[in-house]
């Protein structure tokens, strides 16, 4: 086995490598070529951290007041143009269908549970429904017979509520059927 010869150099003057200890002034010689740490007091931290989140505050306080702002503005809006008893009435009945067909929809697809065709059904008819929708809006705010488009409306939220009644009508109708069979079964 071929050793090194460093290696070997040193076992055999080893005593010579410990007999020398490194002068103090070496020791400042080499403090005094590295960089000076700098030490920053925990209360520098502090107002740092402060002013991040003033800042983010304010500009979250800021993005409240012009949000509220516009929609403030497009309420009052909304409120001048001629609010006649047919928009009230409109109004009165999107806020109903829209909670009513929120509620079945729930109903619906906590009946579904992993059913995803069904989820996929309503999706995609509910997708359609809104298109046409979109074009009454636009009817409407063209002031196109807007009795008749109010109506169509109120109709199309209808259309949407008596759908999902059915498709829960029909699921909880194969649910008992099945919770039939499972008692015939045991």
């Amino acid at each position: 086995m071929k050793t090194d010869q460093l290696e070997e150099f040193v076992r055999n003057h080893r005593r010579e490598f410990d007999e020398f200890d490194p002068t103090p002034e070496l020791w400042d010689n080499i403090e005094q070529q590295l960089p000076v740490r700098k030490i920053i007091p925990w209360k520098t931290y502090l107002g740092r951290a402060a002013a991040i989140l003033i800042i983010f505050a304010s500009g979250y306080v800021f993005s409240l007041y012009v949000t509220g702002r516009q929609h403030e503005k497009s309420t009052a809006e909304v409120a001048n143009t001629t609010m006649s008893p047919e928009m009230s009435t409109f109004f009165e009945a999107r806020a109903y269908y829209s909670g009513m067909i929120s509620n079945r929809k729930d109903e619906v697809l906590r009946l579904a549970g992993n059913n995803n065709d069904i989820k996929k059904i309503i999706e995609e008819e509910f997708a359609l429904m809104d298109e046409d929708y979109k074009q009454l809006e636009k009817d409407l705010a063209d002031q196109v017979a807007a009795d008749e488009v109010i109506e169509a409306m109120i109709q199309h939220h209808r259309i949407k509520l008596e759908l999902l009644e059915d498709i829960l009508h029909q699921l909880q109708t194969s649910a008992s059927a099945e919770e039939k069979e499972v008692h015939y079964v045991l």
